[in-house]
């Protein structure tokens, strides 16, 4: 027994110097293992979305995972050619860093290995570029584009925030003659920034129009509104109750509005004049960005990215409101605050609450910011703001208004109860949302938690890097605009196709950008010692790269995508058949005095809607001529129609297919 100790004692000490050496060799070689998992990552990566990228007939094969036997064996081809491209790479970058370093320093393999992982990441993206380029994905599933969005983008700020191996130094300062030639660059960048936002939604505005897509309501209403506000009758409108749009809402923004409209009065002059004004808004942007960030190129990149925003295109493209022209003045109320510039901010307040009465309710949270933010005479103002906004929305609705209600309840007006009706099952307006808010606050949030409306806050802060969320106290700020879409039972006020996240996004883009200036305060910097300039850098990338993907697969820009502005899909051209159709309207228009009184189906409202006497048709009011889509008319309306034609109350005076103009004989009766 002694005798196989010692043997066995022998043994182990011959051979502890070789286990020794493989300790040896693990320790050296097994990070270098462990390292070439990546390259094989970003070479299936890369072959992977190269085909799909190559051979678009596949796309839906490669969708529903049904790619025959064959093409599967020249996928994997495809995926060692990338494979091998990125083996390439890795030993490039191994010779090119012994080559620099000399033969008496040479760098460690797994050194070079994790700096090719570190600045290679983006690769891991691109198979989510080739997914996201699936025919028909915007139109199935928002959020799974958003999700997608979300996850390309994530590789790229990871690339970008470990690109640099320490914090980069501040870059030299630009020679004093290089600053006007600087400015002039940055200056023409945002100028060609808002004339191209212009041009391609002036364009899109108009061809939507004349595919005749907007209706009476809400257009023509407008439409309606601008011509009486221009001739002295602010205000006024013939579609409305009582004669005006006190009944609905409060908006004597109209009234500085009307001059520019006088000069070109019908609907299309404001579909235009409203894409002019929802560019304005990247100016304000880039200025607080720039200031808050320390550079122009932050400015640009929020311009650009306010541009992008699929909700700043459906509101841009759907119509017109007074809503939407609130906008850029919130952006600015932001940025003058923030600037310290309280004269040239209580002139924009004054502005904001003319937009519309519950516009005020949003600044009140903007002043709850200021307050927040403290400072002895931000604060100041933050209170006097928030005073002015409750006083101005108690005046206006106790006596401009035809209801007190916070809701608009009441006989003769147009009551918004329907937006929450879910929340209001008495029907008592106001009131009976606030006691649903107080006494069942597990049926709200279930109301608030289904997916419609979570894939509507993802679609509007993803491409932020949902940074507003982040901004304290400035998320303060976006409160009002979460009650008021989050709680709506209506689903037009939780979606990028309307004008309702005018009240959300562009405090939402500010949010973002107060954000990033506090990347260096967060407590997630400080526990895990990260490096703050690369972080922002890399959240900036990721917002950039969020906008880029979400608004080429939601927004208005890539035409052959479908886009909807408002209830219906936006028009991308005029065939032949909607361009006579067009041509026709506005003939027909011309044949009708501009004095005369005409009532109008919903499509064809805008088209006559400048003018003081405009209804609706069916409308119990008697109008001199009647411009009918037969395709919008109900059976019963159809009978009524005929029957006043057979009786001679109507003569047709032209008609091109199903659309069609009378003129009244007997006036007296018209519309009856």
């Amino acid at each position: 027994m002694a005798a196989v100790f010692l043997r066995v004692r022998a043994f182990l000490s011959r051979l502890a110097p070789r286990l020794a050496a493989v300790d040896d060799y693990a320790s050296r070689w097994v990070p270098i293992l462990i390292l070439s998992l990546w390259p094989l990552a970003y070479g299936l990566a890369a072959g992977a979305a190269a085909f799909a990228w190559t051979h678009p007939g596949w796309a839906i094969a490669l969708e529903q995972n049904k790619v025959p036997e064959r093409p599967a064996l020249d996928i994997l081809s495809w995926v060692g050619g990338g494979l091998a491209l990125v083996i390439a790479i890795h030993l490039g970058a191994i010779a090119m860093a012994h080559r620099r370093a000399g033969p008496e320093a040479r760098p460690a393999i797994a050194d070079t290995l994790a700096l090719c992982r570190k600045r290679l990441r983006w690769t891991l993206g691109l198979p989510i570029l080739a997914a996201l380029a699936w025919p028909g994905m915007e139109t199935e599933n928002a959020g799974t584009v958003v999700a997608l969005s979300a996850l390309a983008a994530l590789a790229v700020a990871a690339t970008v925030y470990a690109w640099s191996s320490s914090t980069t130094s501040n870059p030299a300062p630009e020679p004093a003659a290089a600053e006007p030639l600087a400015r002039a660059a940055v200056a023409l960048a945002l100028a060609a920034l808002m004339s191209g936002f212009v041009a391609i939604f002036w364009r899109m505005t108009l061809v939507n129009y004349r595919a005749l897509h907007p209706h009476t309501i809400d257009l023509g209403l407008y439409d309606n509104l601008l011509w009486h506000t221009a001739h002295g009758d602010w205000l006024g409108s013939s579609f409305l109750k009582g004669g005006h749009h006190n009944s609905a809402h409060f908006d004597p923004v109209l009234v500085a509005i009307a001059p520019l409209y006088a000069l070109r009065p019908r609907a299309d002059t404001l579909l235009v004049l409203q894409v002019v004004w929802a560019s304005s808004a990247l100016l304000p942007l880039y200025l607080l960005a720039r200031e808050k960030l320390g550079s122009h190129v932050y400015g640009l990149g929020f311009a650009a990215m306010y541009a992008a925003h699929p909700a700043v295109h459906g509101a841009t493209l759907y119509e017109f409101h007074s809503l939407t022209l609130v906008a850029p003045i919130l952006i600015w109320l932001v940025y003058l605050l923030e600037r310290g510039s309280y004269r040239a901010f209580a002139l924009v307040l004054a502005a904001a609450l003319l937009c519309r009465e519950d516009v005020a309710l949003v600044v009140f949270f903007v002043a709850l910011y200021a307050i927040l933010r403290s400072g002895k005479e931000r604060v100041r103002v933050g209170w006097m703001t928030m005073l002015a906004c409750v006083a101005y929305f108690v005046v206006v609705k106790r006596f401009f208004m035809d209801s007190p209600d916070l809701l608009n309840s009441g006989p003769g007006t147009y009551g918004f109860s329907y937006y929450y009706a879910d929340l209001i099952p008495n029907g008592n307006g106001g009131k009976g949302l606030a006691v649903s808010l107080l006494t069942n606050p597990g049926f709200v949030l279930r109301n608030v938690l289904v997916r419609p409306k979570i894939e509507f806050v993802a679609t509007l802060l993803v491409p932020l890097a949902l940074l507003p969320l982040a901004a304290r106290p400035a998320r303060a700020m976006l409160v009002y605009g979460a009650i008021f879409c989050l709680l709506a039972s209506k689903p037009a006020v939780y979606s990028i196709a309307f004008q309702y996240s005018t009240i959300v996004l562009p405090l939402a883009f500010a949010t973002a950008i107060l954000a990033l200036e506090q990347v260096p305060r967060w407590r997630i910097v400080e526990a895990y010692r990260l490096d703050a300039p690369r972080l922002r850098r890399a959240l900036f990338a990721f917002a950039l790269t969020a906008s880029a993907l979400v608004s080429w697969k939601l927004g208005a820009f890539d035409p052959g995508h479908l886009f909807y502005a408002g209830f219906t899909p936006l028009a991308r051209g005029l065939d032949e058949a909607a361009s006579e159709q067009y041509e026709w309207v506005q003939s027909a228009v011309a044949r009708i005095p501009p004095d005369a009184s005409v009532s109008a189906t919903q499509r064809l409202g805008p088209f006559v809607s400048n003018r003081r006497d405009a209804f609706d048709y069916p409308s119990s009011k008697p109008s001199d001529y009647l411009l009918i889509d037969d395709g919008e008319m109900s059976v019963i309306d159809n009978i009524t129609r005929n029957q006043r034609v057979a009786r001679g109350e109507l003569e047709e005076v032209t008609r091109h297919h199903a659309l069609v103009l009378y003129r009244s004989v007997t006036p007296a009766t018209a519309g009856k």
